[in-house]
């Protein structure tokens, strides 16, 4: 039996300096595999939508039918990207 990946995690460390939230996009390999699907960034769980997650409190929180979709593959892989402009405005 596999257990399902987590649809939230904390924020990781990065090797050098902070990360700025803001800049965060998770690329979920679906089974496993390229290419990527990219899950965008949203203000918060009333703005989700099915390829997007939220911050809060220092948590990367998956929408919950981004969780739906990761959790039902087995072979899911998730990679937090981050550092550049994504154009994510948190003001809306």
């Amino acid at each position: 039996m596999t257990t399902p990946i987590a649809c939230s995690f904390p924020i990781p460390e990065p090797p050098m300096g902070t990360i700025d939230p803001n800049t965060i996009e998770i690329d979920y390999q679906v089974g496993g595999v390229p290419p990527v699907k990219a899950f965008h960034q949203v203000v918060d769980l009333a703005a989700c939508e099915a390829d997007a997650f939220y911050i809060e409190n220092a948590t990367v929180i998956l929408c919950p039918d981004a969780c739906a979709q990761v959790q039902a593959d087995p072979a899911a892989k998730l990679d937090v990207r981050y550092g550049c402009d994504v154009g994510f405005d948190p003001a809306g």
